[in-house]
């Protein structure tokens, strides 16, 4: 057997038992109900619905059962007695008594670009639960969009679509590239007679968070560098990569969301300096660590450079700021570096930190991010839980200061 052949063998079988896992990880997110554990947890009660919504419970419960009745609300579903109402329930329910909106307050979509030359920094894990935390603001209830521009693909995991099984899935780089390749399945879609802006927002994988979106990454994303490097080697001036992922994607959906995540890889190449080009935040999660300090520090210097040779010269970016990640805080360790990064950003250093807690990757081995996890189901201790918790919604409320102070209106 030739190494091809053993290594196809091998692909094969993980490709079989990464379909076995979430098998098994699809049978721990059910209720004794029989209810979707994922939307299970996120549910509440009609009392805190009608908070939300500043009326009383009665009037709440009228309302809602005229929207059932002209179906504009899905009947609400009773467990031990009691109405649970799903996030789309109470985000449709907060529309019908007309509470205010993230978009009453920002009319144009922030654009934010998770990014460091250092791999291993929680950048992925950061970049899915920052969005998470911002979806689940019952209150402002932000339409919120993951757009994975890293080829390993790791955001898909949170879709509600297996995307293994799913060949008309496409991703940013289909879409950026989708007329200059022929016989994809981009153009397919173009023969059948939808427009672009129709494809790109059917693009777009659900999660069990109805105004979370996902826009995911397959591994031949990497084709877009090499196209990018020769053109830039054959001197062809034709077509100007590093802006489409803003001309073909993003001025596409930012009249559709209010937050855009675009989680990239820790390289420098072209499809990530489309990704800076876009974007009007700039995030860098670095763990506090001497080697990936020194690192992150590293990439900090060259960046300047870099964004000067784009085509919006670095014009586009209002904000950055680094965001500590994997923070060891019952130990001292990690405190010395997270000094020595403090006195050398400033504040260009997030005050609050993510913390190191087994929350994280036990939410990551179940599909989850560490909001879905409830303590009654045990995947880790609720020390660990809390700690998690805590850290993320700090970061969260910071994250959203930065935004109201910088992001564009």
């Amino acid at each position: 057997m030739t190494i091809t052949q053993q290594l196809r063998d091998a692909s094969n079988r993980i490709t079989q038992d990464e379909q076995e896992h979430k098998k098994k990880v699809g049978k721990k997110t059910k209720t004794k109900d029989g209810f979707d554990r994922l939307i299970f947890n996120h549910t509440k009660p009609a009392t805190e619905v009608a908070q939300l919504c500043g009326v009383s419970k009665p009037t709440l419960m009228d309302r809602v059962a005229e929207a059932v009745k002209t179906g504009l609300l899905e009947e609400i579903e009773k467990v031990a007695n009691q109405y649970r109402f799903t996030i789309e329930h109470t985000q449709k329910t907060m529309d019908l008594f007309e509470q205010p909106k993230w978009s009453d307050r920002f009319t144009e979509a922030q654009v934010i670009i998770i990014e460091n030359l250092k791999g291993g920094t929680g950048k992925s894990n950061s970049c899915i639960s920052l969005a998470a935390s911002i979806a689940l603001d019952y209150q402002e209830r932000p339409r919120t969009l993951v757009i994975d521009l890293d080829p390993q693909g790791s955001q898909s995991e949170y879709s509600n679509i297996d995307v293994e099984s799913d060949g008309d899935i496409l991703t940013a780089v289909d879409l950026m590239l989708g007329e200059y390749e022929e016989d994809s399945v981009y153009q397919e879609f173009l023969d059948e007679g939808f427009m672009h802006e129709e494809i790109v927002l059917e693009s777009l994988l659900t999660t069990h968070i109805p105004n979370l979106k996902i826009l995911p990454a397959f591994s031949n994303d990497e084709r877009f560098n090499s196209m990018a490097w020769d053109q830039q080697w054959n001197g062809d001036e034709t077509t100007d990569f590093l802006s489409l992922l803003k001309t073909k994607v993003i001025d596409v959906l930012k009249p559709h969301f209010d937050f855009i995540f675009i989680d990239t890889a820790p390289q420098l190449n072209p499809l990530v300096w489309t990704a800076l080009e876009a974007a009007n935040g700039l995030l860098v999660p670095c763990t506090p660590h001497a080697l990936d300090w020194k690192s992150t520090s590293n990439f900090m210097k060259i960046l300047p450079g870099i964004t000067e040779q784009l085509p919006s010269r670095g014009e586009n970016l209002k904000w950055w700021k680094v965001l500590a990640t994997n923070f060891d805080d019952e130990h001292d360790r990690d405190m010395n570096i997270i000094k020595r990064m403090q006195r050398a950003l400033g504040e260009d250093m997030f005050y609050n930190s993510i913390a190191r807690s087994t929350a994280f990757e036990q939410a990551s081995q179940n599909l989850r991010t560490v909001l879905d996890i409830r303590k009654v189901e045990k995947f880790c201790s609720d020390k660990q839980l809390d700690k998690a918790l805590l850290s993320l919604n700090t970061v969260k409320r910071e994250f959203i200061t930065v935004i109201e102070k910088y992001g564009v209106k």
